[in-house]
């Protein structure tokens, strides 16, 4: 007995397209999983993003980086246009924000002041950190998800931390640091740069800034039964 449900008077087209139906259907396909960012196959990754509405993708994102936008895609349509659909976007990019308010900084009504520091270059073909396309992904993830009446001045940064750490066995110890270098290539367009670095714990030499940052720490450290940790903090900042 013939499966197909069809007419006798049905055309041989017509007939060969159910029997494509038929075995297309007995393909095995997890619909939940499709459909699953976290367990969606990773080449289905475009597709899933266009079917749960993502604001802002790049196929080119890391594959965690597009799990995470999708994941995070349907809560942030349902509180789009407030601070916490902001900050949730450009977390999803793993970037921390700092956001203050009209009301808080004595501005304009409906304005705010954002900073978005971001932790991981997300083009795989950037020479930088925080390269041009970087920027401007940031920029229209709040753009996307701003109330459409408010003026925000927007600024990018980097967040890079390191530590150093000296262990003391005996009663008394002295060490003196060598020469820490980090050279920061930033070739972006904005023009304003600012450099501010945090050391905590030791005390270390003031640094130099140049074009190419170069941090000389001769600092002599004297250390006495403990373990003493210095971490060195870099701020990058330009404003678009």
């Amino acid at each position: 007995m013939s499966e197909s449900l069809l007419p006798c008077q049905t055309s041989e087209f017509e007939q060969a397209l159910d029997e494509a139906g038929r075995r297309i259907s007995k393909v095995p396909v997890t619909i939940s999983q499709i459909w699953d960012p976290w367990r969606c196959p990773a080449h289905f990754l475009p597709w899933l993003a266009d079917g749960l509405s993502v604001d802002s993708w790049d196929s080119l994102w890391p594959e965690h980086i597009q799990r995470q936008v999708i994941a995070d895609s349907v809560p942030n349509h349902r509180i789009k246009g407030t601070v916490g659909a902001i900050k949730r976007s450009l977390s999803s990019l793993n970037a921390s924000v700092e956001l203050q308010e009209w009301w808080q900084t004595g501005g304009v009504p409906h304005s705010a002041e954002l900073l978005a520091l971001a932790h991981e270059n997300l083009d795989p073909q950037g020479n930088t950190l925080l390269t041009p396309k970087l920027q401007a992904q940031l920029w229209q993830t709040v753009a996307a998800t701003k109330p459409c009446r408010s003026q925000i001045q927007f600024s990018v940064g980097v967040m890079q931390q390191s530590s150093l750490a000296l262990g003391a066995g005996a009663d008394a110890v002295s060490a003196q640091t060598g020469q820490w270098h980090q050279h920061y290539d930033f070739t972006f367009s904005p023009s304003s740069t600012h450099l501010a670095c945090v050391a905590q714990s030791l005390s270390v030499a003031t640094p130099v800034m140049h074009q190419a940052i170069d941090m000389q720490l001769a600092e002599a450290i004297w250390v006495a039964s403990a373990i003493a940790t210095t971490q060195f903090q870099q701020v990058v900042m330009t404003t678009v």
